[in-house]
């Protein structure tokens, strides 16, 4: 719809969170902000986004909770040893006192080429994934579980406690990589794990 003649449009967006490729627009003689505050994450987390430069401007952390280091699980290749590892992630977590629905396990990868979002449980709970289908209001289908487990592509825009980014493997760190891994790492409220190939 049109604006009013004196009403007012804002247009909010990031471009180091674009994960598909897009045309880039601009408004003639808008007023640009730009702010770099993040509230959601741990501070460390925060830290960690700038150590490794995920973003084009360094990230300011505002959250009053400043966290633990995120941490790093290295897998060698291959689905069977991420599962593993991932696994003995997931165990270590709930050890610790995390329930598993404060637990989101976001894969770097897409929903077709994920190992684990195929899978029905892991660290013996019952995934809750995506089911490829919508119901009658074109709201997502969901299997019955208590873990969930999503892609970094549809979990974007969301947030839990304890995130924990598994199946990151890559050749070249691109813009595209370094957009996914702030993606991810920037949806943690309280802890971030990450599972990662040893390349």
């Amino acid at each position: 719809p049109a604006l009013r003649e004196n009403g007012r449009l804002y247009v909010m967006g990031d471009a180091d969170q674009q994960l598909y490729p897009r045309d880039a627009f601009d408004f003639p003689d808008a007023v640009h902000i730009r702010n770099g505050d993040n509230f959601r994450s741990p501070r460390r987390v925060v830290d960690a986004i700038n150590q490794l430069q995920l973003t084009r401007h360094q990230v300011n952390g505002r959250s009053a909770h400043v966290g633990t280091p995120p941490g790093f699980h290295i897998y060698p290749e291959g689905d069977a040893a991420h599962a593993k590892t991932l696994s003995a992630c997931v165990a270590d977590l709930l050890s610790q006192g995390i329930s598993a629905d404060q637990i989101a396990l976001v894969s770097f990868k897409g929903r077709e080429r994920s190992a684990l979002l195929s899978q029905k449980e892991l660290a013996g709970l019952k995934l809750k994934t995506f089911t490829g289908q919508y119901n009658s209001d074109r709201n997502p289908i969901w299997s019955d579980g208590a873990l969930l487990a999503e892609s970094v592509y549809r979990f974007k825009g969301q947030s839990a406690p304890v995130v924990v980014v598994c199946e990151i493997d890559f050749e070249t760190l691109t813009d595209k990589e370094r957009s996914k891994l702030f993606v991810g790492f920037s949806r943690a409220q309280y802890r971030l794990e990450c599972v990662l190939s040893e390349r």
